[in-house]
């Protein structure tokens, strides 16, 4: 002997893809059974309704249970086999039938558990229907089918009891529909629908073979069929298409409907159909499984649920399209619920609900969906810790350590306790390093051990640059700055090039206030930000000693950052660091004494490069104050290098450099008007002169030099250099007038030199001298007038200032007035 039970409980179908439904077994059958053979309890038949469920059993008992699987009532009137049961609208009566014949009405609601109504068809009977409007009317009509294919209506009111067939067939009846009047059966020839109204036959709906089919009434009236893999619509083809308002006239049949396919199955093949709000449910099934579907008026077919339940050869499907908040209270939003029945149990399949939900998610290690689920769903907002927990064991247990450290902060929220338990596992399996960056240090506090301990793991697993990010965000209180110091200093040691480890030096030097340190460490890996950070802790002398280790970073920020500060930053260790960069010296050996009396000859000595970002500094730093003029030289010796056409104006905005040092800068570099303008600087006009003659050829520019210098050795010299040259003679002729007098100039020419256009150059020199002298003369008339009329304005002042005087002294002698006539007289 064994047991036969089949227990579901909660469950989910298996594989990857979300389910949405859920299951549990709300009925079950514990009993001895031989093999190959039913037991007694086994379930015949099963029926649900909006409120109750009832279950047909083997040996004749009919249990009445709710959806959570307690019974309710159990009947035992019949001696054979259920085979049909049936509900009316409002779960008040229930109507059975079983092999032998039999058919009970039970009154669900009174107080005697036995039944209102029988009959007795005397035939093997297979299924049942009562009126759905069984409660509310005095004649109470049920109808059934036997195995042989008749159908009758059994009916009781004031004239007896009424015994009446209705079809005649071949085949069993396995299912009668009634909605309203209408009822409908499947026979060999169709589906039958019969007026209990009227009645009278509507008509048949012919389908191609005999199959067991699936048939729905809805609310609109119409029929759903289903047979092998297809759904069928059926409506009349008048009255608006509603079979419930379809009569039919005379004593035969007739066929009116309209037969449209609304479904074909890909799954297998049709076992029921159900309805739901505006929509239908499909339930088909295959070998080894089922599938729901969802039939929408305006949209495809939905794929609510596929999978895989250990199905025996002899199991049945049901669905309630339940809409009453007394069903379950997932149906308080609507939603279907489908009921599977073997021999065994029944099986329930629901909506899943959030917290079955979060259960799969868990089970099938989908920890980021639970977790989000958690956060919008408000009833499940309690549980987020034990999906965290959950999560990281996970993760712990598949050996993730760093998933599960980068993960801890959204699975362990602000529970220092999971905190210091998760961080004790981290340790112990040395993996501490990897949830160091989000130990938690604000809101949540751990014991200050555990921060020590993860320092301490990431030097043991030299993960440097992990430790450097923690200590850089760590306030100093979580830890022993001097200690980690020392460790990062004695590692130094061995690994002097460790980037992390200067890192880490680099931030503890902050924190410890150490900030020449922390620029001097910043230098050595490169590090960008090394100009912010002078900036903000105003170290410009400290990098005015580094100027070239700065330049080396970032040549343009440097220079631009020394130039800005050079109060605090002198511009003297700023080329002293450039100089001892080249040479290779050490800054403890830059005394004065090793360093070199002679700047410049240091200078000399620097590679192109670098005297090219001297220059740039230096010419910088003069825009910026043109007060320092200590390195002019310098500045004046590049510029002749690097940026000749600069050269004059430097020349000309400064007098603080070597004169004799720019003369050989200009003659090295042939500047020629450069080194006219410093001879002129010199004082040898001579050499000047000689210079724009002979190498500018330039004599218009000789004379705009004559003109300067305002001397007469100059146009003397001038003049002889001229007579020299016929066509500098001739040019020169042509500013005559100039300081230059045109018959000096002709009398040193000697008489075989050829000047070219002599006569129009001495026609147009004398008429330059004529146009001179009279301007000369013009110009001492004009002088002499001028003169006059001044001297008269003066002594009409000078009468009206002595008249009043007199006025105002009061005097009215005569003998001033001779005075005043004097003056006039003049």
């Amino acid at each position: 002997m064994m047991e036969r039970s089949v227990t579901f409980g909660k469950g989910f179908q298996a594989g990857n893809d979300e389910p949405a439904l859920q299951y549990s077994t709300v009925f079950n059958i514990e009993g001895p059974s031989t093999s190959g053979q039913d037991s007694s309890g086994d379930i015949t038949c099963f029926v649900a309704s909006e409120k109750l469920l009832a279950i047909g059993r083997l040996d004749g008992r009919v249990d009445l249970i709710d959806c959570e699987g307690d019974t309710i009532k159990t009947f035992r009137e019949h001696r054979a086999p259920v085979r049909g049961l049936s509900f009316d609208a409002k779960s008040e009566y229930l109507a059975s039938c079983c092999s032998s014949g039999k058919v009970f009405i039970f009154s669900l609601y009174s107080e005697q558990d036995s039944y209102v109504e029988t009959y007795s068809v005397g035939k093997e009977l297979t299924s049942i229907a009562i009126d759905p409007r069984y409660a509310n009317r005095k004649t109470k009509e049920v109808i059934v089918g036997d195995k042989s294919g008749n159908v009758y209506f059994l009916s009781k009111g004031w004239l007896g009891t009424l015994e009446k067939v209705l079809f005649r067939g071949k085949y069993p009846i396995r299912r009668i529909a009634w909605s309203g009047t209408m009822v409908a059966w499947s026979s060999s020839t169709g589906v039958r629908v019969y007026n209990t109204g009227s009645h009278l036959p509507v008509g048949t709906v012919p389908l191609s073979e005999y199959n067991d089919v699936s048939l729905l009434w809805v609310a609109s009236g119409k029929l759903f069929i289903g047979q092998g893999k297809q759904v069928w619509s059926v409506a009349s083809t008048s009255m608006n298409g509603s079979l419930a308002t379809t009569d039919s006239s005379g004593d035969g049949e007739r066929t009116c409907f309209s037969k449209d396919l609304v479904f074909e199955s890909d799954h297998g093949t049709v076992e029921s159909l159900g309805q739901g709000i505006e929509s239908i449910f499909v339930l088909t099934r295959g070998s080894d499984s089922y599938t729901i579907l969802k039939l929408c008026d305006e949209a495809p077919a939905e794929f609510l649920h596929g999978g895989e339940l250990p199905f025996p050869e002899d199991v049945a499907v049901h669905l309630s399209g339940s809409v009453a908040s007394a069903l379950n209270t997932s149906c308080d939003t609507g939603e279907p619920m489908f009921f599977i029945h073997m021999p065994q149990a029944i099986v329930a399949a629901k909506p899943l609900d959030a917290v079955s939900r979060l259960e799969w998610l868990c089970e099938n290690h989908r920890f980021q969906e639970a977790l989000a689920l958690t956060n919008s769903t408000y009833s499940l907002r309690m549980r987020k810790r034990d999906v965290g927990e959950n999560y990281m064991s996970h993760l712990i247990g598949k050996g993730e350590y760093k998933v599960a450290g980068v993960q801890a902060p959204q699975l362990l929220f602000d529970s220092t306790d999971a905190w210091e338990r998760w961080a004790t596992k981290f340790g112990q399996s040395k993996k501490l390093h990897l949830l160091a960056p989000n130990l938690p240090y604000k809101d949540v506090q751990l014991s200050v051990g555990i921060y020590e301990l993860a320092i301490k793991s990431c030097f043991q697993q030299k993960e440097y640059e992990i430790a450097a990010q923690i200590l850089d965000t760590w306030p100093v209180e979580l830890y022993d700055e001097n200690a980690v110091y020392e460790m990062a200093k004695e590692r130094l040691t061995r690994d002097p090039d460790s980037t992390g480890l200067l890192q880490i030096s680099r931030i503890l030097c902050t924190k410890m206030g150490m900030h020449q340190k922390a620029m001097e460490i910043m230098m050595r890996l490169s590090d960008v930000s090394v100009f912010d950070y002078i900036r903000d802790h105003k170290l410009f002398w400290a990098a005015s000693v580094d100027a070239a280790t700065l330049m080396e970073i970032d040549e343009v920020r440097a220079t631009k950052m020394l130039v800005e500060y050079h109060d605090e930053a002198p511009p003297l260790e700023v080329i002293q660091s450039m100089c001892r960069f080249q040479e290779g010296v050490a800054k403890a050996d830059t005394s004065e004494e090793n360093f070199g009396a002679s700047l410049s000859g240091r200078v000399k000595g620097l590679s192109d490069a670098w005297a090219k970002r001297l220059y740039k500094y230096l010419e910088w730093l003069r825009r910026r104050d043109s007060s320092i003029t200590d390195f002019d030289t310098i500045l004046v010796e590049m510029c002749a290098l690097y940026e000749p056409e600069n050269m004059m104006t430097l020349l000309q905005s400064s007098n603080s450099y070597s004169l004799d040092q720019a003369l050989d800068a200009c003659v090295k570099h042939g500047l020629v008007a450069e080194q006219v303008f410093v001879l002129g600087r010199m004082g040898s006009n001579i050499d000047a002169l000689h210079l724009i003659v002979e190498k500018m050829q330039d004599v218009s520019a000789a004379v705009r030099f004559a003109n300067e210098c305002m001397d007469v050795t100059i146009w003397e010299e001038l003049m002889h250099l001229a007579s020299k040259n016929g066509s500098w003679a001739s040019e020169l002729l042509e500013f005559a007038g100039d300081g230059i007098n045109p018959g000096h100039l002709l009398q040193s020419i000697s008489e075989d030199m050829c000047i070219p256009d002599l006569k129009d150059k001495i026609h147009l020199a004398a008429q330059r001298v004529r146009e001179e002298l009279s301007m000369q003369q013009l110009c001492q008339i004009n002088l002499e007038d001028d003169c006059s009329r001044l001297l008269f304005q003066l002594y009409q002042k000078l009468c009206r200032s002595i008249e009043i005087l007199e006025w105002a002294n009061g005097s009215d002698t005569e003998d001033e007035v001779p005075v005043i006539s004097m003056w006039s007289s003049h």
